[in-house]
């Protein structure tokens, strides 16, 4: 666990370590992802999909897009 995480929580907000685990995530910038990757397959490398697949939503938004015509 990671010891700030672990003592902010027991500060601020104690009834999520009775659900919730802190896991120390590597920077770069792009922690969010990494976040999701851990919290969806229980370690961060799928991430690069995860990043991916929303920049192609971001540059492709018509591929994407429930309301546009096919």
């Amino acid at each position: 666990m990671h010891l700030q995480a672990v003592k902010l929580l027991m500060r601020c907000q104690l009834s999520l370590l009775i659900t919730a685990v802190p896991v120390a995530m590597t920077g770069g910038g792009n922690c969010l992802f990494q976040a999701f990757s851990q919290a969806l397959y229980d370690y961060e490398d799928v991430h690069v999909h995860l990043l991916a697949a929303t920049e192609t939503r971001h540059t492709h938004p018509a591929t994407h897009d429930s309301n546009s015509a096919t």
